[in-house]
């Protein structure tokens, strides 16, 4: 499948099932997610012994048959041409087993979110840590990409026990003779952590997605732009990724043996008034000149005729470290960074 694009993320289904850990996995809910925000969320609940509970949230909870909300789902997504995505294949699969004849369909649609997550966090984010629960917890765990990308309710998706939560209310179902407003105050609670911890899922997911695929595109783009320098009435350009006789020669004029290209404007790709880049501008300036570094005036030009050149710095005989730590002060997602007769890198600031 091709890459998937902002606008593909943007109008896509997203989905989470929670379920019984037996073999195969019992689908309990299925959540869908569509829109930002909360407005596009629907929870449905696909273990009739469970529909009772559905008065818990009147506004998003519907009982329905699980082979019907599948169809529903797959025939949504064709009809309005929407990706579906889930967190790693289990989803898929699950509704493949629920609906083999529409395999095809499925695997066509479907978006692993974790496959995007995996590269966007070893091409931009490499030094973010993966940290297990424990030696037998899985490893690329939704949580651990939620904090990456910031998401503001990360720690809702830790230490969480939706099956177990499940099971209790089932319990107290049956024993309160399928009257869910007869159920203890714990078990109504563990109910009702169930349907938070399926929203969180569904909302972090989306915000996940959104923020990977925005800063792979983003980091595609940095590959193609051209970097410009002025060496009084020279320019050199370049890109990322090259080798460059040209500024070589310069290099060996100015008694440097390595550099790193920074620019201050618009941190993370979003754009500032001209007025607040030329004052980030400054600052870089005056920084580097505290650092008692020479540096050279230049500017990043994209492909994007939309996008203004962005006027940038080619700092002489700086460290990587430091460069790193100084295009990370400036809020930039990367960096370009080289030795003389080598070919240069972009390399990400986080």
């Amino acid at each position: 499948m091709s890459e998937t694009t902002r606008t593909e993320a943007r109008r896509a289904i997203y989905i989470d099932v929670e379920s019984l850990k037996t073999d195969p996995p019992h689908i309990a809910i299925l959540g869908m997610l569509t829109g930002s925000g909360g407005a596009g969320l629907a929870q449905l609940i696909v273990d009739p012994r469970l529909a009772p509970a559905r008065v818990a949230k009147r506004d998003r909870l519907r009982a329905v048959e699980l082979t019907e909300a599948v169809r529903e789902l797959v025939q949504t997504a064709a009809d309005e041409d929407r990706r579906i995505i889930g967190w790693s294949n289990f989803d898929r699969d699950r509704l493949i087993d629920v609906c083999p004849d529409l395999a095809g369909a499925v695997r066509g649609r479907y978006v692993n979110a974790l496959e995007i997550g995996r590269r966007w966090r070893s091409k931009v984010h490499p030094s973010f840590g993966i940290e297990r629960a424990n030696q037998f917890s899985p490893k690329h765990t939704l949580d651990q990409y939620a904090r990456l990308a910031d998401y503001e309710r990360a720690h809702a998706l830790e230490r969480a026990a939706p099956a177990t939560w499940i099971r209790h209310t089932l319990r107290q179902l049956e024993g309160s003779g399928g009257r869910y407003r007869r159920m203890p105050p714990g078990a109504r609670r563990d109910w009702h952590r169930v349907l938070e911890y399926n929203r969180h899922d569904l909302l972090a997911l989306r915000h996940i997605v959104l923020t990977a695929v925005r800063e792979l595109e983003l980091w595609r783009a940095y590959e193609r732009t051209r970097f410009c320098v002025d060496d009084g009435r020279r320019r050199v350009c370049f890109k990322a990724g090259s080798s460059n006789a040209r500024l070589d020669a310069l290099l060996t004029r100015r008694g440097a043996t390595r550099w790193a290209f920074i620019t201050a404007s618009n941190p993370g790709s979003r754009p500032l008034s001209p007025a607040e880049n030329a004052r980030r501008h400054a600052e870089l300036q005056s920084v580097v000149g505290a650092l008692g570094l020479a540096a050279l005036e230049g500017e990043g030009i994209g492909e994007d005729p939309s996008w203004p050149p962005e006027r940038s710095l080619l700092i002489l005989n700086i460290s990587r470290g430091k460069a790193i730590s100084l295009g990370r002060r400036f809020g930039q997602l990367a960096i370009v960074v080289g030795r003389r007769g080598e070919q240069s890198r972009l390399v990400p600031s986080s």
